[in-house]
């Protein structure tokens, strides 16, 4: 059994534009899960908190400012190399006309929630989309 410290703190923005389609991103082909589609994000650093991880990790992987908005759903998820407890937000950009630039993603998408089922996710965003089909 992993001990609380050795399961990783990660966060996951869900930003929806004017049309109500969902921005997802792709990893990079050489990272953890690389060329899977996921909700933008990334790890808490010592001494952020999921908020302002969030807001650091946009700025340096799509270069957006965004307003981080209520908790959607969270857990706990073992992959063979690590573990991970995800959360996952509902953020918006602070203002619609920011362009999203990939600067450490292979990719970018505006997706309708309907179509997420098309794209191939890590474990974990599935699970996510899995919650969201039920709502």
């Amino acid at each position: 059994m992993l001990s609380q410290s050795s399961i990783i703190p990660v966060v996951a923005a869900v930003i929806q534009n004017e049309r109500g389609e969902i921005l997802i991103t792709k990893r990079p082909p050489n990272s953890h899960l690389g060329g899977l589609w996921e909700f933008p994000g990334g790890k808490i650093d010592n001494g952020e908190t999921p908020e302002q991880a969030l807001q650091r990790e946009l700025k340096e992987e799509i270069d957006v400012q965004t307003v981080v908005g209520p908790l959607l759903w969270e857990e706990t998820f073992h992959y063979p190399e690590k573990s991970i407890h995800i959360r996952f937000f509902e953020c918006r950009l602070t203002d619609d006309e920011q362009k999203i630039r990939p600067l450490q993603v292979a990719d970018f998408k505006w997706v309708p929630g309907e179509k997420l089922k098309d794209f191939t996710f890590p474990p974990a965003d599935e699970a996510f989309i899995q919650f969201l089909r039920k709502q």
